[in-house]
């Protein structure tokens, strides 16, 4: 389509009048709007970045049939930026049959937050998940490392006893606000403890010494 795949990660489909509000009187100032998704990284949104990428217009020719003109579009990608975030560039749409350059839609781009391979964003906090620790991890803690969007290793210490569902929080290692320059916080989550299927009769007899003070 016009709007196939296109260099920087932008997506989208082609448009046409059936897909704009054109309005139904002259007087009307609503164009419509052309629509792209721009795809950008998790890091991309925190250390921001520039993206460029090509369309395709339908704008009218000198002849009077509608022709197609290459418009190359820059965007600058703030810090902090979250999926959703739509951006006007106005009158580089599509153009209107028979109508010239005023005629023209409002082109829209939409950022679209690319799946993460370790973390999911919930506003400015990033949710790092723990598919499943052992048993002996579970009863005498651990420590685990992380990594860190911005590139710095994160270390998080699990000292005591940790059931499925526990969490930690690294404070101030999250996602950048992009109107406070805050950072959000990075929250692990323990998702499973594992069990062992089989424990000798020795392990049995330690496990029972260990736990003879506490009730059953």
């Amino acid at each position: 389509g016009i709007f196939g795949d296109m260099g920087g990660g932008a997506r989208g489909a082609a448009f046409g009048a059936e897909d704009m509000d054109w309005g139904h009187t002259p007087r009307k100032r609503s164009r419509g709007e052309c629509v792209v998704n721009l795809e950008c990284t998790l890091e991309e949104l925190y250390t921001g970045t520039q993206k460029r990428f090509t369309i395709k217009r339908q704008v009218n020719g000198p002849n009077g049939m509608m022709t197609e003109k290459d418009e190359t579009i820059t965007v600058d990608v703030a810090r902090g930026w979250k999926d959703g975030t739509r951006l006007t560039y106005q009158k580089l749409g599509h153009e209107v049959a028979g109508q010239g350059p005023e005629s023209a839609a409002d082109l829209v781009v939409v950022i679209k937050e690319a799946k993460h391979r370790w973390f999911e964003r919930e506003k400015d906090n990033l949710i790092f998940q723990v598919p499943s620790i052992s048993l002996r991890s579970a009863l005498v803690g651990f420590k685990a490392k992380i990594p860190g969007i911005d590139g710095v290793e994160l270390e998080v210490a699990f000292d005591d006893c940790t059931e499925a569902g526990s969490t930690r929080v690294v404070r101030n290692k999250g996602m950048i606000n992009s109107r406070t320059g805050a950072r959000g916080d990075v929250i692990v989550k323990i998702q499973k403890v594992t069990f062992p299927n089989h424990l000798t009769e020795k392990q049995k007899t330690l496990i029972k010494q260990a736990f003879s003070t506490t009730s059953a």
